[in-house]
């Protein structure tokens, strides 16, 4: 015999209409709470991507036309030993060659003056990647001289 309505109990019934609304209240909060912090932690991790970035940048030169990253083999290793993660670069003209880095991804096709942060697969994992393109020194110009370098980090 189905169960009729009027052998639920009233409080029942009322647990019922206030928990199925409270339940759904809370898929929709925690599906909230989820996105604002990813956006916030991915937000500071962009962050801190550029930290390297802007170091690096500070230490390119232009010698006999083609540009070279002047920083000894401690600098960098101490700018990219991190206790728990692994961090790649590359520095490449604005042709694509790389000439500085252990990092081997495409560059984005558009690069503006700002930094750009995106997600991508190197190595069989997520990274995340910061690209900046850094003008070089006009001091030694010649025809073929690099106008830009790309400095990637993931």
């Amino acid at each position: 015999m189905p169960p009729d309505i009027r052998n639920h109990s009233l409080r029942s019934l009322l647990l019922a209409w206030v928990l199925i609304p409270l339940l759904a209240l809370l898929a929709v909060a925690t599906g909230g709470a989820f996105y604002i912090a990813r956006v916030f932690v991915t937000d500071a991790y962009d962050k801190a991507l550029l930290d390297p970035i802007q170091a690096l940048s500070q230490h390119l030169e232009v010698v006999n036309g083609r540009p070279v990253l002047v920083m000894s083999p401690e600098a960098l290793r101490s700018l990219f030993t991190h206790a728990y993660d692994s961090v790649y670069y590359q520095i490449a003209n604005d042709d694509g060659k790389v000439f500085a880095g252990d990092l081997r991804l495409p560059i984005p096709a558009y690069l503006g003056v700002k930094p750009i942060f995106y997600t991508t697969r190197y190595n069989d994992r997520n990274v995340r990647v910061g690209v900046l393109r850094i003008p070089l020194d006009n001091s030694e110009r010649f025809d073929n001289t690099p106008r830009y370098a790309i400095i990637q980090i993931a």
